[in-house]
């Protein structure tokens, strides 16, 4: 997904959001398998860090440069809206039979489409939970932050990652730092690891 590089403020803000300032011990393993769903919580504070983009662009630069099927090989993902990656979607908008306007997505239209790249990331982390349900509970926090690894890595790489054996382990703390700083350099931006590493110890679970 895309690597949009937030300001300290709007950082703040998101962690603000979400209660991330501080951690409570009031855990509710009850969200994802057989459980509650994140809710609307999950799509904005994706969007919040995918940012919007109405065209085309190579997620390789920083900040956004459209892409022009001219420019040849990217040097990253091509990417639009809220960090859409489909190439089915990538190739509509960069159709040469349309006209430059219609070579841009509305908002309406990218936030379409990432509800659906997101929930396909909440039924990878479902898909796991539903092997052992009873093993893998999960918290909001933990079912936000994992979706989140999901959206970026895809289900294979999320399904491989030591996050989730650390679960397994039952040790939420070292499930935390996988995510940050291990996690750093793997996927991700830094302070989207550091924000989903809060995320997921939200509830005191990693005490």
């Amino acid at each position: 997904m895309s690597r949009i590089i937030l300001t300290e403020s709007e950082i703040s803000r998101i962690r603000s959001l979400y209660n991330l300032n501080e951690e409570s011990n009031k855990a509710d393993f009850g969200y994802g398998y057989n459980g509650k769903p994140a809710g609307q919580d999950i799509f904005d504070y994706i969007r919040e860090w995918e940012g919007f983009v109405k065209h085309v662009y190579d997620d390789g630069y920083y900040p956004p440069k459209r892409y022009y099927i001219s420019k040849g090989r990217p040097k990253g993902t091509l990417t639009i809206g809220y960090g859409t990656t489909n190439p089915s979607e990538i190739e509509k908008y960069l159709n040469k039979n349309i006209t430059e306007e219609e070579k841009n997505i509305t908002e309406e239209e990218a936030k379409e489409l990432s509800r659906k790249d997101i929930n396909k990331a909440a039924e990878y982390v479902k898909e796991w939970q539903s092997q052992n349900p009873d093993k893998r509970k999960l918290t909001k926090g933990m079912y936000m932050a994992l979706i989140d690894m999901a959206y970026n890595r895809g289900r294979t790489n999320f399904l491989q990652s030591g996050v989730l054996t650390q679960i397994d382990n039952g040790n939420y703390k070292e499930a935390a730092n996988t995510i940050y700083p291990a996690g750093s350099g793997i996927w991700g931006h830094k302070d989207r690891l550091i924000t989903d590493k809060k995320l997921f110890c939200q509830e005191g679970v990693c005490d």
